[in-house]
């Protein structure tokens, strides 16, 4: 019985991860302004974090998001 309820929980974990976000969901005007939890639910987590500047790996793009008081307030992309 507890093999199949940890086989359940990885299937669900596997699913969850498979719907990567694009830079499109990402990397625009709407973003600004939301939560960091929201924001990383979508982006994912940060690779890197420097003061308020957050680095994160969309699609091959670096997206850089700073993020103070808990809220999106820039996003850059190189």
């Amino acid at each position: 019985m507890k093999f199949k309820a940890l086989t359940l929980g990885i299937l669900i974990v596997g699913a969850g991860a498979s719907q990567a976000a694009t830079v499109k969901e990402v990397f625009n005007g709407d973003m600004l302004g939301t939560n960091q939890r929201y924001f990383e639910s979508v982006a994912g987590v940060p690779r890197e974090s420097f003061q308020n500047d957050h680095v994160f790996r969309v699609q091959n793009c670096q997206i850089t998001a700073t993020i103070g008081d808990g809220k999106v307030s820039a996003l850059r992309m190189e």
